[in-house]
């Protein structure tokens, strides 16, 4: 029987069985280092105190609450907490998630014509060497840069190895923040969670575009831009260092009109774009075929031997 805790349960866990533990006397601008609460201790209990104000709502730690002494109040303090090492009094240049290409969010791609919903895989590569030890995950999502007027996501499609991956969905602001505190997950490809998107039917091609956003959770004034204290886009590997993956725009290439199928309709719409001066496929690697990053007669041409002759499947780089 496997009886692992995730990092979660061991916060509520500890947070009972040593709320009077002092692991820190040193103090910081008059204040004890990393004591979050305010009550004059470094304890298991300013954790579950920041994890309350990242992921819940809570109010803003205290003026030293930043366990890991880079001038925010992020998943990182979290990690490097759950350690309970003294926390770092030195405060250090304010740590920023550097971009690679070599870990990559894949999503968006085209929401269908004359339809109200989609639903999609959100994914994971990590080319790289090493292992993502947790992520917070900030997106916003908007289809031809409308809000979409529902925003549902479900975990049953993950193939995600970590078991902690949660969900939080403010269909208003149109934003989806998944966040994972536990794991070492090595290198590979991986379903995150699927997302449905609900809009008004249209007879156009609409782009389903997600952006990095910063979720900013309940103020205080404790903590004021720039050092606001909010959740962002961070990968963080086994070495604690920060990392931020590229987003990659999903496209089913080939298919010209955006049903999210490969039919005669596609060569049609696509002959009619090059020839005929219609509407050109929106975004344009839909009417690329053949991975070209052109639209021309050689992706019909690619098109018609897939549906008609089983020649090669449209495919992108």
């Amino acid at each position: 029987m496997n009886y692992r805790l995730t990092l979660r349960t061991l916060l509520l866990v500890a947070a009972v069985a040593v709320s009077g533990l002092d692991l820190r006397a040193d103090t910081c601008d008059s204040l004890v280092c990393g004591d979050a609460d305010g009550n004059g201790t470094y304890d298991i209990n300013d954790l579950t105190f920041i994890t309350s104000f990242l992921y819940g709502g809570g109010p803003a730690p205290a003026l030293c609450g930043d366990i890991d002494g880079y001038d925010l109040i992020t998943i990182r303090d979290i990690v490097v907490g759950a350690t309970m090492q003294p926390a770092n009094c030195v405060t250090q240049p304010k740590i920023v998630a550097q971009p690679t290409s070599q870990l990559q969010i894949t999503c968006g791609g085209t929401f269908p014509l004359n339809q109200s919903s989609i639903t999609f895989e959100l994914s994971f590569r990590n080319i790289s060497s090493v292992n993502i030890h947790a992520f917070d995950l900030p997106l916003s999502v908007r289809v031809g840069g409308a809000i979409p007027l529902s925003i549902t996501a479900n975990l049953a499609t993950s193939t995600w190895p970590g078991e902690d991956i949660t969900i939080t969905i403010d269909t208003g602001a149109g934003t989806v923040f998944l966040s994972d505190l536990d794991g070492s997950v090595p290198p590979g490809e991986y379903d995150l969670c699927s997302i449905t998107v609900e809009m008004s039917p249209s007879p156009l091609n609409r782009p389903i575009e997600f952006e990095y956003t910063e979720i900013g959770p309940r103020m205080t004034g404790v903590f004021e831009p720039p050092n606001s204290a909010c959740h962002y886009p961070m990968f963080l590997d086994d070495n604690l260092n920060a990392l931020q993956p590229i987003l990659r725009e999903y496209c089913l290439c080939g298919d010209g009109n955006g049903d999210g199928r490969f039919t005669i309709s596609d060569a049609i719409y696509i002959l009619n774009a090059i020839f005929a001066a219609g509407e050109y496929p929106y975004p344009v690697c839909l009417g690329d075929a053949n991975g070209s990053s052109s639209v021309n007669i050689s992706d019909v041409v690619l098109l018609i031997n897939y549906i008609f002759g089983g020649g090669p499947e449209p495919h992108c780089p």
